[in-house]
């Protein structure tokens, strides 16, 4: 029978303290007595003696009953967090017959309308509750207590078997401060107890008994699913839709509906982890071999029980090892159900294979299980896919795992179909596996009859099913857990690597703030830096070792408290030096000094006498920058110094440019249109209008255009970032390349769109392309693709066809505003790739089949220099 979860937990419960003790003050009430069909029972707590010895939850449900309630919560919170949380609960009113009444029915606090009127019944019962204990002779000092509990005569409403005949029972949910305001009004400001000297803000309902309609289902798993949610839980079911979302592998979830309740799931890697109960160890690189702990097993006390691989910034897999590989508890029932009229109870099952591995009190609920994996339904890895981002946009309501196709905890079933929470009828090929079963575990030792159907392939990598595929527009991570041992022993085995990724990557700027630029350059030795700037004024340089090829980060400057407008390489006779330009002033730090090879007094320093719009740009062993002052100024970088050599007029409306004095232009690129180079102004919003420096009677100028070499025409939108140049139809003359929010657009200089343009890449809904379009053969097949990336951190590569390219999208981070880079990482000819968040996690991927020969433009401003010079043949 498949059980359908409506547990409303409404709202989300702030993570209050870590409590080792929490002392919990339980208070039994029951109603005006009535015979209302509507509801189940007749208003009072049950007094009758069940004789059935295998009945769950049996009757009376008296004072001693309710204690063993507290102490299967206890027992069960004990083992499940391993010694982390004990709880303590005291039963009132102390006459072991003895309940609190209300004056009203309880048909009175389910009127059975709208939402909101329901739950201020639910809202009233609670309060009506703790204030008839209060005003009672049991004195009781609520202070005392962490978390109150109402227990209340008849059955909850929160299985649904069909059609309801007592639609004005009452749910049973955890109430915060942020449910009772929602449902009795923002006026709401605590229940006031112990003559005026305390408030109570929160606290759990709970009926007497789940038995109903011929079903017994225990209260247990009611109860420690609610006091995760005091203890900071997240429901992870769907509450929009009212179905599974993790099924049986989760107590937040229909795990606490293991064996009728009985052996309510443990909370999942996810769960355990976000209560601090299990810090998860991070992997980054690629390892074989890695050694899992059982849960509940003496390994988990020596060896890790949580991994996590990071996919982006936001998104990451957590891997855990469940289970008991000697108790099957489906096959168990199945045996015991075996040629009998009447199926068994589980309480059945237990006393029959269990006898000496569990506990039952006075009152005959089973107070503790040796093993709380014993309701999973196999053993093996549990692999579970977890998105921050779901968490940020939904974890307020409590609904993180409210959309089937982007949950915040979502497992990855081995099996390869995604059954958990989908419905099937009795002759459906997935009937059965609803909630969870044995086959959506990881393991070798699968049973032959699997292969009939599955498509497990013993790794879980970007050809499996399922794949290793970010939220992020389904992107590739090329993440693959490979060679899952078996699932026999208490330690389990699995392998990990990442494949396109380069060595030491991502890699994450330990003490940088947002990113705000960075460049690439590969030096005449073959060793390629990365230089990055951040709004603090940092400045950080990444290389490639050269002992193993692991990345190495130095810290090249951080003296200053304004944000690194731009960075540039200049080179010249011989010398390499970094140019870091703030708002007003420029930072020339040489190479050598970036390692310490050189003194501090070899930096220079240029103060500019009006806020910086463009540049720092190189050009040969010349500096220029353009200022709001209108104006251009040429450096020379002779002997150690920063010489001065001229300023000209008319420069200042411009936020990017390209600079080849004419008389510094080498002779064999003083050819007619032999050299385009580009440059953007201030005012390119309102007309789409572009600069370009081109070649006009021997003599370079800045050109606004049309020249002649084009008609005037508008753009469609703005750019997003810098314009690009290409030769994508492979005539004399370049074409104009640039990213809109949801496009890229190339235009011929008459104004006309190239064939085949825009490009309009699938984005997911809200996300937009940021930075310059770089534009390289990626795949070897001798034409230009372009690289993009999206603000959500996916990585594009598409062919002029508007074609995904093999191996895209690729994830990256959780949020980017700078344009990607082309260039050469390592020793083979093959290009990489790269990718900058915005809180300096860097990306690396390798793209085989490429060549860096045919980097056409590689960076947002073409190559490290900022110099757009752009030749054609």
């Amino acid at each position: 029978i498949l059980i359908l979860i409506v547990i409303p937990h409404l709202v989300f419960a702030q993570i209050p303290p870590r409590y080792r003790l929490i002392k919990v003050c339980a208070l039994r009430v029951e109603f005006q007595p009535d015979n209302n069909p509507l509801t189940t029972g007749n208003g009072l707590m049950m007094d009758s003696v069940t004789t059935d010895p295998y009945a769950i939850d049996p009757a009376p449900h008296n004072k001693q009953y309710f204690e063993d309630q507290l102490t299967a919560a206890a027992n069960y919170f004990w083992r499940v967090s391993r010694g982390k949380i004990k709880i303590e609960g005291e039963v009132f009113p102390r006459g072991e017959n003895e309940v609190f009444r209300l004056n009203k029915k309880m048909a009175d606090y389910n009127p059975n309308t709208t939402d909101q009127e329901i739950n201020k019944g639910i809202a009233r019962l609670f309060i009506d509750a703790i204030r008839v204990a209060d005003s009672s002779d049991q004195a009781i000092d609520f202070s005392k207590y962490d978390l109150i509990i109402v227990f209340h005569a008849g059955v909850g409403k929160d299985i649904q078997l069909g059609y309801d005949p007592t639609p004005q029972d009452i749910s049973s949910l955890f109430l915060n401060e942020q449910f009772f305001k929602k449902a009795l009004g923002p006026e709401f400001d605590g229940i006031l107890v112990n003559q005026g000297k305390t408030k109570i803000y929160e606290g759990i309902l709970l009926p007497e008994t789940q038995n109903q309609e011929g079903y017994q289902i225990a209260l247990t798993g009611f109860l420690v699913s609610n006091i995760g949610s005091y203890l900071g839980l997240f429901d992870l079911f769907s509450p929009g839709t009212q179905k599974s979302a993790i099924g049986r592998f989760g107590l937040m979830d229909a795990g606490l509906l293991n064996a009728n309740g009985l052996i309510p799931a443990p909370p999942c890697a996810f769960s355990r982890s976000l209560l601090g109960w299990e810090k998860p160890e991070e992997i980054t690189q690629p390892v074989k071999n890695v050694p899992v702990a059982r849960l509940f097993s003496e390994q988990a006390f020596k060896k890790p029980t949580i991994y996590k691989i990071p996919i982006n910034e936001d998104e990451y897999y957590l891997i855990e090892c469940r289970g008991d590989p000697n108790v099957n508890i489906d096959s168990l029932y199945n045996e015991l159900s075996y040629n009998r009229n009447e199926l068994p109870s589980y309480l059945e099952l237990l006393k029959t294979k269990f006898a000496d591995k569990i506990k039952i009190g006075a009152s005959g609920v089973v107070t503790d299980v040796e093993n709380y994996d014993w309701g999973l339904p196999g053993a093996g890895i549990l692999i579970w896919h977890i998105d921050e981002r779901v968490i940020r946009e939904k974890g307020l309501q409590n609904r993180i795992n409210d959309d089937p196709e982007r949950r915040a905890v979502d497992l990855e079933e081995a099996d390869g179909s995604q059954d958990i929470g989908q419905a099937y009828g009795l002759l459906d090929a997935g009937y059965g596996t609803e909630l969870g079963w044995f086959a959506d575990f990881w393991f070798k030792n699968r049973p032959a009859y699997l292969k009939d159907f599955e498509l497990y392939t013993n790794e879980f990598s970007s050809t499996s099913h399922p794949a290793t595929l970010s939220n992020r527009n389904r992107a590739f991570t090329h993440i693959k857990l490979y060679d899952f041992s078996d699932n026999l022993g208490d330690v389990m085995y699995f392998s990990y690597t990442l494949e396109m990724t380069e060595s030491g990557f991502p890699l994450k700027l330990k003490h940088a703030s947002k990113i705000t630029t960075w460049i690439g350059y590969r030096y005449p030795d073959d060793t390629t830096y990365f230089y990055l700037g951040d709004q603090n004024g940092q400045v950080f340089s990444v290389k490639r070792g050269s002992q193993n090829g692991l990345p190495v980060v130095q810290t090249v400057w951080k003296n200053s408290t304004s944000a690194v407008h731009r960075l540039s390489v200049i080179s010249g006779s011989g010398f390499f030096k970094l140019a870091i330009a703030y708002q007003t002033k420029v930072i020339i730090v040489p190479h050598n000094h970036i390692f310490g090879q050189t003194s501090p007094s070899s930096v220079m320093e240029w103060q500019a006498p009006a806020p910086i719009v463009a540049g720092p740009i190189s050009y040969e062993d010349k500096m220029y920058l353009a200022c709001a002052n209108d104006s251009l100024y040429t450096f020379q970088l002779t002997q150690g110094q920063l010489q001065l050599l001229s300023r000209k007029v008319g420069y200042g409306r411009f936020r990017d440019l390209a600079i080849a004095p004419s008389a510094e232009i080498p002779a064999d690129l003083l050819k007619q249109d032999s050299v385009l180079m580009l440059g953007l102004s201030e005012d390119i919003s309102p007309n789409g209008r572009f600069f370009a420096l081109t070649k006009q009677d021997s003599q370079a100028v800045v050109t606004i255009l049309p020249s002649d070499l084009a008609q005037p025409f508008t753009l469609p939108e703005n750019p997003v970032g810098n314009f690009a140049l290409a030769n994508l139809t492979e005539g004399d003359i370049p074409e104009l390349v640039f990213n809109g929010k949801r496009k890229i657009y190339a235009y011929n200089f008459n104004g006309t769109l190239v064939t085949q343009f825009p490009l309009t890449p699938v984005l997911d809904a809200g996300d937009v392309l940021v930075g310059s379009p770089l534009i390289a053969d990626i795949n070897g097949d001798g034409k230009a693709e372009m690289v993009t990336v999206t603000e959500n951190g996916v990585l594009l590569a598409l062919n002029l066809n508007n074609q995904l390219l093999d191996n895209f999208p690729l994830s990256s981070g959780a949020h980017v505003s700078l344009s990607p880079i082309l260039l050469q990482w390592d020793d083979d000819n093959a290009a990489e790739v790269a990718v900058v968040s915005d809180s300096g996690r860097i990306y690396l991927w390798n793209l085989a089949g490429s060549s860096v020969e045919d980097i056409y433009w590689g960076q947002a401003n073409l190559n490290g220099t900022n110099n757009k010079i752009f030749r054609v043949s």
